[in-house]
């Protein structure tokens, strides 16, 4: 009897066995990965430089070697373009590069994330003739938040936004790379490397010389006695000049991108951060200024004091010992916030009021300079720093002014814009959001793949 059952049962099995295999095989022939790579495109606008370019010209400066792109559009006028990093003119031959090659990534369900970039279509009452009807632009506003800028500031619900590092370092410019040095570098020219009354915290007389290319300060000093200050160059639509110490060298939301663009005005950038990297023998103390944050550091103890520049101290913090003669240090202010790191360390942060208009401060924030390096005691080479500019917020209509998006998005819409924010059209014309039905893939930078 039990036989019989077993025969009974086995074509029952045999097929229950085909139908979950064919099951399984129909899953796997149709089942596809939830974001894949659909297609591969040109950039065709420069909304989104430097991260994206469209059509560009490539330089690799003459003098520096520091390497830079352009806008055709806005340089076809003129027959030179001018290094942010030197000041160089360099000759253009006015041929123009594709625009850079991106890779969309589609999905059923796309949920973009805060600064992902994004690809959508466009309104057709927002196109030209002639002009694409998709556009790629990065989101910084979520379903939920409500946006506002002010002073070059993000505001989501009416609260700063506080980059950290990795966001910082997403959306920065590179200001100044000391590592290409103009042919012509004189260590005694004003317009690169200034020996000056820094404030409060110089004195007269220099302990710095520049020396095996780079520079050096053996200092017996039990204080901080002389800076090495760096003074950025003022760029003015394509123009360079070396900025004056009477009315501070500071940094402005310059896009090398757009020269020879009719803007005006531009706006003074206060959050700074430098990648300094430092070469110390026996060195007791090294004093640190980026922008208005302050850092002495005691070698010898591994204590780092946090300060503002001209005003009261702000934290005490202990950075460990520092064994390896080779220091990168990482210091500046993003968003209310003074950061800090050495070498591989966890970065660490500290409350800082905003900087205000200038107009709203005192006779001695005139002297405020981009970097300042002091030593104590021992010897520091500073083997090379590179300053980088947060970026800029504006409203396309009042400028730095403070502007309130007054509708908090709703479910399936993202707030907008171009990483390049003078050039770029989004949702700060528009006062709209792109909505779900636009919204089209994902989008990454083929060459970052």
């Amino acid at each position: 009897m039990e036989r019989s059952d077993t025969r009974r049962r086995q074509p029952f099995l045999r097929m229950s066995i085909l139908v979950l295999l064919f099951g399984l095989l129909t899953v796997l022939l149709t089942w596809k990965p939830p974001t894949v790579a659909r297609t591969e495109t040109r950039v065709l606008s420069g909304s989104m430089a430097p991260f994206l370019r469209g059509p560009h010209l490539q330089f690799i400066c003459e003098s520096c070697s520091f390497s830079y792109d352009t806008d055709p559009v806005l340089v076809s006028s003129q027959t030179y373009s001018r290094c942010p990093n030197c000041g160089n003119i360099n000759e253009t031959d006015g041929i123009a590069h594709e625009g850079d090659l991106v890779r969309l990534f589609e999905s059923d369900n796309v949920e973009p994330n805060r600064w992902d970039v994004i690809a959508f279509r466009r309104n057709s009452d927002r196109v030209q003739e002639g002009e694409s009807d998709v556009a790629v632009k990065r989101v910084i506003g979520l379903p939920g938040e409500s946006v506002a800028f002010e002073d070059g500031e993000l505001y989501l619900n009416d609260k700063l936004h506080q980059k950290d590092l990795f966001e910082f370092f997403t959306l920065s410019t590179l200001v100044h790379d000391s590592y290409f040095k103009s042919s012509t570098f004189d260590p005694a020219d004003a317009q690169d490397y200034v020996e000056a009354p820094a404030g409060q915290f110089n004195k007269q007389g220099s302990d710095w010389a520049y020396e095996d290319d780079q520079w050096t300060c053996t200092s017996t000093s039990d204080d901080f006695d002389t800076w090495l200050q760096y003074h950025q160059q003022y760029v003015v639509n394509g123009l360079v000049f070396p900025a004056e110490i009477s009315v501070g060298s500071y940094v402005l939301d310059f896009n090398s991108y757009n020269q020879h663009a009719d803007r005006f005005p531009m706006y003074h950038v206060y959050d700074l951060l430098a990648h300094v990297i430092i070469e110390t023998d026996g060195l007791q103390r090294l004093g640190l200024r980026v922008s208005d944050v302050v850092l002495d550091l005691q070698i010898s103890d591994g204590q780092g004091v946090i300060k503002q520049y001209g005003g009261e101290q702000i934290s005490t913090v202990s950075v460990g010992s520092i064994d390896s003669e080779t220091v990168h240090l990482r210091l500046g202010r993003i968003d209310e916030k003074a950061w800090l790191q050495i070498d591989d360390r966890d970065p660490v942060s500290f409350d800082l009021p905003l900087i205000k208009a200038l107009g709203e401060r005192n006779q001695h924030w005139v002297n405020l300079v981009p970097l300042s390096v002091a030593a104590v005691g021992g010897k520091v080479s500073l083997q090379r720093f590179l300053l980088y500019r947060d970026v800029y917020w504006i409203d396309a209509e009042n400028g730095n002014q403070r502007c309130v998006y007054q509708n908090a998005l709703s479910d399936g819409e993202w707030f907008v814009v171009g990483d390049n924010l003078v050039q770029s059209i989004d949702s700060r014309h528009w006062r709209a959001p792109v909505i779900r039905n636009q919204l089209l893939s994902l989008v990454q930078r083929a060459d970052l793949q």
